[in-house]
């Protein structure tokens, strides 16, 4: 596990996005995926619908067939379906959460936690 500040990790920022930046970023895994191609965010709601995660499936498999690299949370719905789809598809994930790198929650998504 690495730590770095947001500066490090995404190079420069803007005066708004340093105000607001944490002050320590706990980052493991392929950090150059940070850098790597064209990246989306696919996040959503904890609840959703059965016909929001077919889209978000849909999506997420057609971004990962352009070699675009998902962001997401870990969140249970949408985010967690992100993950799974990108993932089974052969693709490129980046999981952005708020808690310790060795806290799960929800605890399924303990699988995709990288030392």
């Amino acid at each position: 596990m690495l730590e770095m500040t947001a500066e490090e990790l995404l190079g420069p920022l803007n005066e708004v996005e340093r105000r607001n930046a944490p002050k320590k970023l706990y980052v493991a895994g392929d950090v150059g995926l940070v850098h790597a191609g064209p990246r989306v965010s696919v996040v959503g709601s904890r609840n959703a619908s059965s016909e929001g995660l077919a889209r978000t499936r849909a999506i997420t498999k057609a971004l990962v067939e352009r070699r675009i690299t998902v962001v997401s949370g870990l969140a249970e719905g949408v985010d967690t379906v992100a993950h799974e789809t990108a993932l089974s598809a052969g693709g490129r994930t980046v999981a952005v959460i708020g808690t310790p790198l060795e806290v799960a929650y929800p605890e399924r998504t303990r699988c995709f936690r990288s030392a």
